[in-house]
């Protein structure tokens, strides 16, 4: 897999979802979003080492839109001078995710009939109910980090803006008639990007976070995807739940992001 070539067509199926703008600065992409602060909406991506006057040059664009610094750099061999240079200007990981592409072969069905499509108002509010229920602070299986609301808005919209033309679909898990987990797929091209899978704790340990990722390879394959894949955090459950199931860590990208001042 040619890993800048991947992100590329990564960054442009975010294109108008995590990001209002890609351009070129200094040698790097740079991602912009003019509503949230988050450095997962704010980053520079870069594929090989770049100068400190590149760096300030980037800085500055950060700068200019009120954002953090933040540098989004896959985890290979020719970047590892570079990241350790950022830390010692000041930046930090914030975290560090991992790319997961399923082959599409062999995949069991698992009463996929019990996912439903949301294609009304009604069904989308019962869609971002859940998406809230999945990430409350108290869960000790999920997180609801800073922006978390700005996440949640940006995800309606993202309904709003893309249903009707398929790039951007909703479905529901119902379970016993209840809808209990969701699941959304962002169909670019030849990619399908599986995100926001979620399932209610009450309905944790059955089976069903796996039903609903498979349906979402499923549905990538029925739109003519030749790439299915999601995104995890490194090291983090779910990783390993998702390579159980049949997906593979290919990629590895760090975001660093400059929390303090250089020493």
């Amino acid at each position: 897999m040619d890993k800048q070539r991947f992100l590329h067509h990564y960054l442009n199926l975010q294109l108008g979802i995590l990001f209002d703008q890609i351009k070129p600065v200094a040698d790097s992409w740079f991602c912009s979003n003019a509503s949230g602060e988050t450095p997962f909406w704010n980053q520079a991506v870069a594929f090989e080492p770049l100068t400190d006057v590149q760096i300030d040059r980037i800085e500055a664009e950060f700068e200019k839109i009120k954002r953090t610094p933040a540098f989004y750099l896959p985890q290979q061999d020719n970047l590892a001078d570079f990241s350790l240079a950022l830390k010692n200007q000041g930046y930090e990981t914030k975290t560090s995710e991992v790319f997961m592409f399923h082959d599409g072969k062999n995949v069991p069905v698992l009463n996929f009939d019990s996912l439903k499509k949301v294609s009304s108002e009604t069904e989308l509010e019962t869609f971002m109910k859940i998406f809230d229920d999945c990430y409350r602070s108290e869960d000790e299986k999920a997180g609801r980090g800073s922006g978390f609301n700005q996440c949640l808005q940006s995800t309606k919209d993202d309904w709003y803006r893309f249903h009707k033309n398929n790039r951007v679909e909703f479905f529901i898990l119902y379970f016993e008639n209840k809808p209990v987990g969701i699941i959304s797929l962002t169909n670019y091209e030849d990619m399908g990007y599986i995100s926001n899978i979620g399932v209610l704790p009450a309905y944790r340990g059955l089976g069903l976070g796996k039903q609903i990722t498979l349906f979402g390879v499923e549905m990538s394959k029925k739109h003519g995807n030749q790439t299915h894949f999601l995104i995890a955090e490194q090291g983090a459950a779910p990783e390993k739940i998702y390579e159980k199931i049949g997906f593979e860590s290919k990629l590895v990208c760090d975001l660093l992001v400059k929390e303090k001042l250089a020493v």
